[in-house]
């Protein structure tokens, strides 16, 4: 247990956790809400719903559009348009309103997406080698993928964030 403390509080530390830009955060979070306040409305077709400024953790700077999606079927997803785009600006994230179950839980799930977006290796780093070892149809070369893992990892800490500071607030 101790080792296990000691790493969690190392990833925790600003020096090893990707903290996601305070702009980005911030925007994240008021389209949270908006979307929350949308979720009982029924959408017929993919609706624009904000574009989203940001730079990859290396510093390139990127645009993600995001959509609703009343077809998709699960939460949310992210990918570039077109498909095979190197180009941090034409990244696409998708959300399914059905699929919230708490505005906090959306949140996270926009904070894990954007995590995706900001991922080098998902643009401006990009390998067809690593890529081939991602598979969302497999759950060992999914959830074992070091581009989920930053992902998840990053939204699980952005979570106790907002449970420590909501305790402090309380």
């Amino acid at each position: 247990m101790p080792k296990f403390l000691n790493i969690l509080t190392n990833i925790i530390s600003e020096a090893s956790r990707y903290k996601m830009d305070p702009e980005v955060s911030l925007r994240l979070h008021d389209l949270a809400d908006r979307l929350w306040e949308k979720r009982n409305k029924k959408f017929t077709r993919k609706t624009l719903v904000d574009k989203i400024p940001f730079k990859t953790s290396d510093g390139v700077q990127g645009m993600v559009k995001v959509y609703i999606n009343p077809k998709l079927k699960f939460i949310a997803n992210m990918e570039t348009k077109p498909v095979a785009s190197r180009d941090p600006m034409d990244f696409v994230m998708e959300v399914q309103p059905e699929e919230y179950d708490s505005k906090k839980n959306l949140y996270l799930t926009l904070y894990h997406e954007m995590l995706h977006a900001t991922d080098p290796t998902q643009s401006t780093k990009y390998s067809e080698k690593y890529m081939s070892t991602y598979d969302d149809e497999d759950e060992q070369k999914y959830w074992g993928h070091p581009i989920e893992f930053r992902a998840i990892t990053n939204e699980f800490l952005e979570g106790l964030e907002i449970e420590e500071i909501g305790r402090a607030h309380v």
